[in-house]
């Protein structure tokens, strides 16, 4: 009996041994499978037969690379600790770490920075995982880059920086997280636009007003010879139907803001009067 056991046994190594050897790309596609419908056992197990911890599909993204981005925890764990390289690059050059920071899966984004992953690396656009997380309004995850020294100060082939990306969407908290961490407040894009121009046309108060609290110039000129001011009054009845009217209040109030910082104060009489 324990011949046949031990035979048994010896059948069962030959053939996992084989099982390794052969059918090297159907067990690659199947991981990239299994990573896509978060099927953790499977992952595991193909892994441990042999499966290419890098392997690649589509996009030319790794299984790494599709973990991060679903925020698939359990699995990116396990192919890191399987040697799964954390810096290859879609054919996007997108890495994992830019996929779970634009994202905001902050953990998948403290796993990655764990293992090394390079917290400047750049996509074909010449973004950066902060330049992607400030840009979406991924405010932990842009905490965590930062605090891994991420470079705020990158412009991608448009000229935008962090700062600029966070305001031209309007995420005011991650405005202000990248400004208490000393970003560049006028730098210019490749059209001269500034962060404040770029909140100002969208009609982004808070993001304006906390660029304005931080100092921002409002008399910059970009390459058309618009600042911050004149370019929000001409983008205002541009974008707002003509009945739109929380549209419109948006602008004008926008346009309010820059004005009490651009011009300045009203004399007043001992009246209280406006001369």
């Amino acid at each position: 009996m324990l011949v046949g056991y031990a035979v048994l046994i010896l059948g069962s190594v030959l053939a996992t041994l084989r099982l390794k050897k052969c059918c090297q790309p159907y067990k690659s596609r199947e991981l990239i499978s299994a990573v896509k419908r978060n099927r953790h056992f499977d992952v595991t197990t193909l892994l441990l037969m042999g499966a290419h911890v890098n392997s690649r599909r589509d996009n030319d993204q790794t299984a790494l690379s599709y973990a991060a981005q679903w925020n698939y925890t359990d699995i990116v764990s396990t192919l890191l600790a399987n040697n799964a390289a954390v810096d290859l690059q879609d054919k996007n050059g997108w890495p994992a770490l830019m996929w779970a920071a634009r994202n905001g899966y902050n953990e998948v984004v403290s796993s990655l920075l764990a293992h090394n992953a390079s917290v400047d690396m750049q996509n074909n656009k010449e973004d950066t995982a902060l330049i992607r997380a400030a840009y979406w309004g991924n405010k932990e995850a842009v905490t965590t880059l930062l605090a891994h020294n991420a470079n705020m100060e990158i412009q991608n082939i448009f000229g935008m920086t962090a700062l600029m990306s966070a305001a031209w969407s309007g995420y005011s908290e991650v405005v202000y997280t990248l400004l208490t961490n000393n970003a560049s407040l006028d730098v210019q894009d490749n059209k001269g636009d500034t962060a404040l121009m770029w909140a100002a046309s969208r009609g982004e108060q808070k993001a304006v007003a906390t660029l304005l609290e931080s100092g921002a110039r409002v008399d910059i000129l970009n390459n058309e010879g618009d600042n911050a001011l004149t370019m929000t009054e001409k983008r205002g009845p541009e974008v707002c139907w003509k009945h739109d009217s929380a549209c419109h209040k948006k602008y004008n109030d926008t346009v309010s803001l820059l004005k009490n910082k651009l011009l300045p104060p009203k004399k007043k009489n001992h009246k209280n009067e406006i001369l």
